[in-house]
């Protein structure tokens, strides 16, 4: 097929089923009223008011939330993550607990439009519970993964790679799509998934995933407090 198509990336936002969502909330912004010090306090309140107890300190599970343009907050499990949930079973079942009693939640806003929006954190139970301290947030400890040379060089190889692999026999992509992967401990990639879905889906998602694991170059992965930690990636790409 010879139609030319221009793979734009872009870390800003994606459109999933025609509906926008930016990838992480503004910089000026807060996913939560009072921001994330009053966020963390109002679960360190519901632990205690509900006689909850931790979990394994070992444990830790990637909070990923999509709040809505009501200020709804989902939890988003990636499927082909199961291996992470069973992993730290009581953290995720810990979090769907909490999550769901908070009711402060506020949308993100673009040139004054409220709009769906994504907000990640590691959920970590040992710095709650008994040794929690005020004016506690685990996101100012964070460092996200670096790829050598950055993500644009990311973008660069996978995009060289992809165009290679794309198959439009069997599919046509148009519009705006989000990649998901997880970034490992050590450097590695896996995890890897697509959305929206398109039909023949199977052989899109093979090109893609197969275009990522194609990047040899291992990433450094993320870090809290010192320690690696697994990470919950998205790669916005639109095609054109």
């Amino acid at each position: 097929m010879k139609n030319i198509l221009l793979l734009i990336f872009t870390l800003a936002f994606h459109s999933l089923f025609s509906q926008k969502i930016l990838e992480n909330y503004p910089t000026t912004q807060n996913a939560y009223k009072g921001g994330n010090i009053q966020l963390f306090k109002d679960m360190q309140d519901f632990f205690v008011k509900n006689d909850l107890r931790p979990c394994n300190e070992n444990e830790m599970y990637w909070i990923t939330l999509l709040i809505d343009e009501t200020g709804k907050a989902y939890l988003v499990r990636n499927p082909r993550d199961e291996k992470a949930v069973e992993e730290n079973k009581c953290s995720y079942e810990l979090a769907k607990k909490v999550l769901g009693s908070l009711k402060n939640w506020q949308p993100a806003t673009e040139n004054g439009v409220k709009v769906r929006a994504y907000f990640d954190f590691p959920f970590y139970t040992k710095v709650f519970f008994e040794n929690y301290k005020e004016g506690y947030d685990i996101l100012k400890d964070f460092k996200t993964p670096e790829f050598p040379g950055g993500i644009n060089q990311f973008r660069k190889e996978f995009t060289t790679k992809l165009m290679n692999n794309l198959d439009f026999r069997s599919y046509t992509p148009s519009g705006r799509f989000t990649v998901f992967f997880t970034v490992n401990t050590d450097g590695s990639l896996s995890n890897i998934d697509i959305e929206p879905k398109l039909e023949n889906t199977e052989n899109f998602f093979k090109d893609i995933s197969t275009s990522i694991l194609k990047v040899k170059t291992k990433w450094k992965p993320g870090e809290v407090s010192g320690n690696v930690v697994r990470y919950n990636f998205r790669l916005p790409l639109n095609f054109q």
